[in-house]
């Protein structure tokens, strides 16, 4: 490891079973009641959907646990936000559009066998965001972000099989008191030209000249000194 400092399964869905079902929020803004969702179904309760939210009136909360027995992706755009509460299990893969769209995770696990997309590919004046606030991250496959990446606790794991930081995406760290979690990248780190990092230490007692943010096996490329941004240094 390096750190940077400062076979198909029997019975799995093929794409003509999955259906796409809309969020509707028909009753309220719980995920997991069926009168939400346009086919009245829980995404994934009942067999494989793909999950879309969007619009900026479409606020949806996860306060229990997902009840899912079959995958699901999940589509965030518009500006519409999520907000991860408790355990998200059997995500296939999850996106985060433009527009001001959010996701936000505290004090659960989700896990992607997939990738997860934070932000589209074209420069965006509101670039789409995943904000750790804690708990557990696991991305079986690509973490693409050309929007905003944000982790914001010590006691959070960050687990990604590759990731790729494209041009105008912006990872950024906020330190709390006793720190902030890395983010460790198992295979492939790949920060293209024009990816930015902030790092904010204006919140943390943490002593130490050194922190660990980034920790991967490979790398390809680098972060330019003019796209990196500390707050809160002496020296800053």
């Amino acid at each position: 490891k390096v750190l940077l400092g400062v076979g198909l399964l029997a019975g799995a869905a093929t794409g003509a079973d999955i259906e796409k079902t809309i969020w509707q929020g028909g009753t309220d803004s719980n995920w997991n009641i069926d009168s939400n969702w346009r086919n009245q179904q829980v995404p994934g309760s009942n067999r494989s959907n793909d999950a879309v939210i969007k619009g900026k009136d479409a606020v949806v909360s996860i306060p229990t646990p997902v009840r899912a027995a079959n995958e699901y992706s999940v589509e965030v755009t518009s500006g519409a936000s999520l907000l991860v509460e408790r355990d998200m299990p059997r995500v296939k893969r999850l996106s985060v559009g433009d527009g001001a769209s959010k996701v936000t995770q505290c004090e659960s696990e989700v896990t992607i066998a997939g990738n997860l997309l934070v932000g589209g590919k074209g420069p965006a004046a509101d670039p789409g965001e995943y904000h750790l606030q804690s708990g557990v991250l696991s991305v079986d496959g690509l973490l693409e972000a050309h929007g905003r990446f944000t982790v914001d606790d010590a006691h959070s794991k960050i687990s990604i099989k590759e990731a790729v930081l494209g041009p105008g995406s912006v990872l950024k760290f906020d330190f709390d008191l006793d720190g902030v979690t890395p983010i460790t990248v198992n295979d492939l780190l790949t920060i293209e030209d024009g990816a930015r990092m902030e790092v904010d230490l204006r919140g943390s007692n943490v002593g130490s000249n050194v922190v660990k943010l980034l920790e991967f096996s490979n790398l390809a490329g680098s972060f330019r000194p003019e796209n990196v941004v500390i707050k809160g240094h002496r020296n800053a």
